[in-house]
């Protein structure tokens, strides 16, 4: 064991690392569609586990707080307490629900490495994780290169999409809240899971406008059956108690619900 890992070293030093091809596999998802998992071999699984944690030592200082998923110390509940928190902070208000289609599946990889230069200097590094996101994957008995997306199931797709969606949502959404919405907002995102939650229905409507032209520059797209924008607020939650209405449900994480108000404001409107 400990000559191979010595082999492999020297290998990687050398620049004459390959990642072996992968094989897929297939999950159900509660949609009734699947989940496709890449399979790597043991050895290309250390180099990913090494990758992983050079990316997060060096990009878990400038994420924000925004972020839960795939962090150390944090994790779905604590994503949840703080949406809870968020969603009845205001008296009024609305939230806005967002789901991106494939997201893992349709990183860019050239957007990708800009981000990771932004951070990163090293050129053999640089190249050793393009090695690891263009791992060939066995399809049909055919090998075929990834050139497009960082595949579920690797051990580093969670920290590069976090890196990706770091600079692609979560900073330019508090670029934006500071410059140019006029009420208070608040963000919950965990990995590609994601909920915003405004203090003017008017900021969630103009964010609700924009967001598919931002996504759309990186080369990701709003699944508009899974997105909406809610009204809310602790007012909006009282008239519903009083007129005896239910108040709508949302599903975060696929683990808990928040309630929010029942009324829903249409994308546009």
């Amino acid at each position: 064991m400990k000559a191979n890992l010595l082999l492999l070293l020297t290998r990687i030093r050398k620049g004459q690392y390959q990642a072996k091809p992968a094989r897929i596999t297939e999950i159900p998802k509660e949609d009734g569609g699947k989940r496709p998992l890449i399979i790597s071999c043991f050895e290309d699984k250390i180099i990913e586990s090494t990758v992983s944690k050079i990316l997060n030592s060096v990009f878990e200082p400038i994420f924000l707080k925004y972020s839960y998923g795939f962090r150390p110390k944090l994790n779905a509940h604590d994503a949840l307490r703080e949406l809870n928190r968020l969603t009845y902070n205001f008296n009024k208000g609305a939230i806005v629900e967002i789901d991106i289609t494939k997201c893992f599946n349709t990183i860019k990889h050239c957007e990708l490495m800009e981000f990771l230069r932004k951070r990163i200097s090293d050129k053999k590094f640089l190249r050793l994780v393009m090695k690891l996101i263009e791992t060939p994957i066995i399809e049909n008995d055919t090998i075929v290169t990834n050139k497009e997306g960082c595949r579920q199931g690797s051990i580093v797709s969670p920290i590069l999409a976090n890196i990706f969606l770091h600079y692609v949502i979560d900073s330019w959404f508090a670029k934006i809240s500071k410059e140019n919405l006029m009420g208070q907002t608040g963000m919950v995102r965990y990995c590609d899971d994601m909920v915003f939650v405004f203090e003017m229905k008017a900021d969630a409507k103009r964010f609700y406008d924009v967001l598919p032209k931002r996504l759309n520059k990186y080369g990701l797209n709003i699944n508009e059956a899974k997105s909406q924008m809610i009204k809310s607020g602790r007012d909006h939650a009282a008239n519903l108690a009083k007129q005896g209405r239910r108040s709508q449900v949302i599903i975060f994480l696929d683990l808990l619900a928040i309630v929010a108000n029942q009324d829903l404001v249409q994308h546009g409107d």
